[in-house]
């Protein structure tokens, strides 16, 4: 009788083991900075948090992705260490796994906020306004590497590691609506 008891707890262990781990492989780990409905509009707004995707100039490159109703955007924060500044004039640049690449204009920045304010910024932010086809494309596959351009002219390419490949596609589901 004792067997079978043991026997019976240890499978109803198992089971629910295996029922949470399914539960949290399916599970969407979407860290929010904002997720509220906005009182004068009603509007829904989502912001996920910033996650690094990689590295530009030596420093971490961090995405963020936004929905305010059902327009999406994508933010870029890098480092301006040693004076480097991405234009803000020119697109960033996705390549996705099949080799195939999508460029995306970012919103021109108000003069203090890029590099002509007397105080010393550590870092920017870039916004990208994405269209639906756009999202579309950006959901279908990995993206490998993301290309922008300095205000200088200079072309950087950040490869994103295998593991970091999904990570823009997964903010852009957090914040479906």
């Amino acid at each position: 009788m004792q067997i079978k008891k043991t026997f019976f707890n240890l499978h109803t262990l198992i089971t629910i083991g295996l029922l949470l781990t399914i539960n949290s492989i399916n599970a969407q780990n979407c860290a929010l900075e904002v997720n509220q409905v906005d009182p004068v509009t009603g509007v829904v707004v989502k912001r996920t948090e910033d996650l690094t995707v990689g590295r530009l100039n030596g420093q971490p490159l961090y995405f963020k992705a936004q929905c305010i109703g059902d327009k999406k955007y994508l933010k870029m924060r890098y480092f301006r260490y040693g004076n480097f500044t991405v234009s803000d004039q020119l697109p960033i640049t996705f390549t996705f796994s099949d080799n195939s690449t999508l460029q995306l204009m970012p919103r021109p920045q108000p003069e203090s906020q890029q590099g002509s304010s007397t105080i010393t910024s550590v870092s920017s932010m870039l916004i990208y306004d994405i269209s639906p086809e756009q999202y579309n494309i950006i959901k279908k596959l990995p993206i490998t590497s993301i290309a922008v351009k300095t205000e200088k002219g200079d072309n950087i390419d950040t490869d994103i590691r295998e593991r970091f490949r999904y990570v823009i596609q997964n903010m852009l589901n957090c914040v479906d609506i």
